[in-house]
């Protein structure tokens, strides 16, 4: 729009994004362009290394999950063997405890009694020592 004293005036908007209606100089819009680029690039270099960074962190939490993983599994294998264990102890003890309970002397339990220990303990081999009254002498009594 022209004025009357023959100078031009410019509508809001119109000229540079600020709309102060000021026009930049093409070495102007150069150097701001430019000054965009820069940040722009700043930016995403920042947004690389911060995504980087937390990819690193990450990784190390999942390690850290992981092996607290396996102990608790492995913790938990050990809690169950150790159960089972003590199930087959305490199997055993009533076994023996009827066993003793009944009647008959050693000679006739003690067979009983190995058995019952290779059947919920697991042994295989077992020894049954008597004392032999007359020569006060440890004597072996079974296998």
């Amino acid at each position: 729009m022209n004025r009357a004293d023959g100078s031009e005036t410019r509508k809001r908007g119109d000229g540079d994004a600020s709309g102060n209606g000021d026009l930049l100089s093409p070495d102007h819009k150069d150097a701001e362009i430019g000054r965009l680029r820069r940040q722009l690039r700043e930016w995403r270099t920042r947004g690389e290394r911060a995504t980087a960074a937390e990819a690193a962190a990450l990784r190390e939490r999942i390690v850290q999950f992981t092996e607290a993983s396996k102990s608790f599994s492995r913790s938990m294998r050990v809690r169950a063997y150790d159960r089972e264990r003590f199930k087959r102890r305490l199997v055993a003890q009533y076994a023996v405890g009827r066993v003793l309970a009944g009647t008959g002397g050693v000679d006739y339990v003690a067979p009983k009694v190995f058995a019952i220990f290779g059947d919920e303990l697991g042994w295989h081999l077992g020894f049954l020592w008597k004392l032999d009254e007359g020569s006060k002498m440890l004597r072996c009594g079974g296998a």
